[in-house]
């Protein structure tokens, strides 16, 4: 058996206050259904990828998030309450990294990040964490 093919879409979006907006969700997939999703984008652009997922028959994902911050950690509550799609395992970075951060800089994505990591473990859902302490976001920088 040969191995599967791997394919990868990256979805774009026009947007009222940029020309065209793409990069904020990629996915890695195979012939088998089988996909790794970094980050999910704002609401607009995961309703994109999602259609994408179903019309190529993609049913398990991997999601990586590289930093909670809106564009790029939206698209996580809606692939998690979706019925079609699976989710077998979600790397992020822990939120309470983010209580290092300002309140008035960073705080609502720490509330943000603490719903989306509750609403995974409730679906009993494998989260993987990095090393403490490496880069977690556009705020922190290096801790």
């Amino acid at each position: 058996m040969s191995k599967p093919k791997l394919h990868i879409f990256i979805p774009g979006l026009t947007q009222r206050d940029y020309e065209y907006r793409r990069g904020d969700s990629v996915l890695v997939y195979d012939d088998l259904g089988n996909a790794i999703l970094i980050d999910g984008g704002e609401w607009e652009l995961f309703v994109v990828m999602l259609a994408f997922m179903k019309a190529h028959g993609i049913k398990h994902i991997c999601y990586i998030l590289t930093h909670w911050h809106g564009d790029h950690d939206c698209g996580l509550k809606y692939v998690l309450e979706d019925p079609y799609i699976i989710v077998d395992e979600i790397y992020a970075p822990n939120p309470e990294e983010l209580k290092l951060v300002s309140k008035d800089s960073g705080y609502d994505e720490y509330k943000r990040a603490v719903r989306r990591i509750n609403q995974a473990k409730e679906l009993k859902k494998k989260i993987v964490y990095p090393t403490p302490g490496k880069r977690v976001g556009h705020w922190v920088g290096k801790i």
